[in-house]
């Protein structure tokens, strides 16, 4: 499933900007429906992402557009938050990242999945 969120990667147009106004931290929150192929069933990613910019800013209609493509896909949370972050980190260089996604819909009890820089 990796690859195929890696060569969708490679489809967007991104635009950046320089980071002239030395911005410390950038933070962003998305709900993302996805299908849990292990427990066959439709629940939401609440996620939230913070960073710090190294010297350029995204664009925030790039990563909202990719954040969105994720939705209505067959993932686990692990490879939701994991495309979130490889996207981030590919893209953009930042100092330090956080992809966090909470999930309290799902057939099991809810979760919270991080990974960090």
């Amino acid at each position: 499933m990796l690859s195929f969120i890696i060569k969708k990667l490679e489809v967007f147009e991104l635009s950046s900007f320089a980071n002239a106004q030395k911005i410390t931290e950038i933070a962003f929150s998305q709900n993302i429906q996805c299908f849990c192929p292990l427990g066959n069933d439709w629940y939401t990613n609440q996620l939230e992402v913070t960073f710090t910019p190294s010297d350029i800013i995204p664009d925030y209609c790039d990563v909202d557009d990719f954040t969105r493509s994720l939705g209505g896909k067959a993932l686990i949370i692990e490879d939701v938050v994991n495309a979130v972050y490889e996207y981030i980190v590919s893209n953009y260089n930042p100092v330090n990242l956080c992809v966090v996604s909470k999930v309290n819909d799902a057939k099991h009890m809810p979760v919270i999945v991080t990974k960090k820089m």
